[in-house]
């Protein structure tokens, strides 16, 4: 096993081992208030383990992803997500005097992607920018 594969699943671990205490961490600090509500003490518990196999199963897909294909995406997604954050000044209802989250149906999706779609068009600009000698070093 080379220092690559081995740094790769040192990360995979440690993001796993996050998840895994970032759910511990959900039923530890809502199973008393729900049990006490006469409701089932792991609900949130439920509901986060579903994110958390989601992200996980997000997680290997996008492992699986040649990344250098977003290059091509990257414009498409900064017009995305200026196009959301358009919508939500427009169509997003307002909770507690504040126009954050999108609703669709049964979902509620709080309006993010403009730094996601910023990072793909920045590293697509930085990764064709053309190398001078001063940056040979």
């Amino acid at each position: 096993m080379n220092r690559g594969q081995l740094e790769q699943r040192l990360l995979v671990l440690v993001t796993l081992g996050l998840v895994a205490f970032g759910l511990v961490m959900v039923y530890s600090a809502t199973s008393a208030s729900a049990a006490l509500g006469n409701g089932d003490p792991v609900t949130f518990l439920k509901r986060q383990g579903i994110y958390a196999l989601a992200g996980v199963a997000l997680m290997l897909f996008v492992s699986r992803f040649d990344h250098r294909r977003l290059r091509i995406l990257a414009p498409t997604l900064v017009l995305a997500a200026l196009a959301l954050c358009t919508a939500v000044l427009v169509i997003a209802p307002e909770i507690n005097g504040a126009k954050r989250w999108l609703t669709a149906g049964p979902l509620t999706l709080p309006a993010v992607g403009a730094g996601e779609g910023r990072a793909a068009d920045l590293g697509g600009r930085v990764s064709r920018r053309e190398r001078g000698p001063a940056d040979a070093r």
